[in-house]
């Protein structure tokens, strides 16, 4: 038996003074937390919340769930992956210039783009695409995941997803809570000392913002530059913000994202599920490229 659970409540638009009720349409993309400041090394904000005793805050969640359309920026096959993380509240501060078309670097001893180390509390989590169901398996103590074919991927969709309530395998579902973006198609991606990083792609709806994420490693914590480009097919981040960046292999990522913050599972408890369809390319750093260190 199902538990039918009506998703309830507007999304919530994060900004430094708390939360503004807001709600999106199908061709723009939903609102994301709010600044992160690029001095703090804490990009989650972690605080103390109804597990712990305290009250629920603002923009708090206890779960996320996204699932990933990933190419390259000069095509090719995609993969297709899902993940759901559940765990104690918290707010999730994915880091984010101040405005569009800006950049910002910083590094973080953990990944802000990996999900919460999860806990059981929930059970296992079952994504409905394509008139399938597909459970996720969990991955360690991190997080549950599960690859897909690439017919479970429609432009525009709404999803259903579900979580096992307990171990007669009842489950609560909730209908058209993970939305998927338009497919994202690539055109070249290159970095230079000169031009800096330059990417290109088919470019979408005009009130689209992307994110654009560049990441490396810098003796274990995670050196990133993170850009919000308008979504009009070409961006560059200047050399200049790579200056001393570490030597050593680059991930680039471009985001077209569709987040939904209105994801209640119960009276008290928010999640957030993302659909993400994004290009990647990897690049290497020496230490003559643009000043870094030791190769």
């Amino acid at each position: 038996m199902r538990l039918h659970r009506s998703l309830l409540g507007p999304a919530l638009l994060l900004t430094l003074g708390g939360a503004i009720a807001c709600t999106a349409s199908p061709d723009q993309p939903f609102p994301r937390d709010g600044f992160v400041d690029p001095s703090s090394d804490d990009d989650d904000d972690a605080h103390d919340g109804p597990n712990h005793g305290g009250d629920a805050v603002a923009g708090d969640r206890v779960a996320f769930w996204d699932f990933v359309q990933t190419r390259g920026f000069d095509g090719g096959e995609a993969e297709y992956t899902t993940r759901a993380s559940f765990f104690d509240y918290q707010r999730l501060g994915i880091p984010q210039p101040q405005g569009p078309g800006e950049c910002l670097r910083n590094g973080t001893d953990a990944d802000p783009w990996e999900p919460m180390q999860s806990n059981d509390l929930w059970g296992q989590p079952t994504l409905e695409a394509d008139g399938e169901e597909w459970d996720l398996e969990q991955l360690g103590v991190d997080y549950w995941v599960r690859g897909l074919p690439p017919r479970t991927w429609t432009d525009f969709d709404d999803l259903t997803i579900a979580i096992a309530g307990d171990v007669l395998g009842e489950a609560t579902e909730y209908e058209e809570a993970l939305s998927l973006p338009e497919t994202l198609i690539g055109v070249a991606a290159s970095l230079d000392p000169d031009d800096g990083l330059v990417v290109e792609w088919q470019a979408g709806d005009a009130n689209n913002q992307l994110l654009l994420v560049l990441k490396g490693d810098d003796s274990g914590r995670t050196e990133y530059v993170v850009c919000t480009p308008l979504d009009d097919g070409d961006f560059t981040v200047p050399a200049a913000m790579f200056e001393d960046y570490p030597a050593g292999d680059v991930e680039v990522l471009l985001r077209r994202e569709r987040t939904r913050e209105d994801w209640r599972l119960d009276d008290v408890s928010l999640g957030r599920t993302v659909g993400v369809s994004q290009l990647r390319a990897s690049f290497t750093i020496s230490s003559e490229t643009f000043g870094g260190g030791s190769d």
